[in-house]
C-alpha cells in the first residue's frame, strides 16, 4: 500500500467513526445537548473539509500575466 492509499484509507476511516467520536464526547461533556444536532453538525464541518481538500487537489489553469 502506497502512502496516498494509506492516506486515503485513514480519510475514510476518521469520517467513519467522527459521528461516533463526536457523540460520545458531547453526552460527557453536556448530556443535555442536542447530540443528534452535534453529530449533524459534525458531520457538515467534515464535508466541508472534504469539499476544501478537493479543492486544494484540485489544478486549475491561471491565465498569463502580460
Amino acid at each position: 500500500m502506497d502512502t496516498n492509499e494509506l492516506v486515503s484509507e485513514a480519510e475514510d476511516l476518521g469520517a467513519l467513526i467522527l459521528p461516533s467520536v463526536v457523540k460520545i464526547i458531547v453526552k460527557e461533556l453536556d448530556p443535555t445537548c442536542d447530540i443528534t444536532g452535534a453529530v449533524t453538525a459534525s458531520q457538515g464541518i467534515l464535508t466541508n473539509i472534504e469539499n476544501l481538500v478537493t479543492a486544494l487537489r484540485t489544478k486549475t489553469a491561471t491565465p498569463a500575466t502580460a
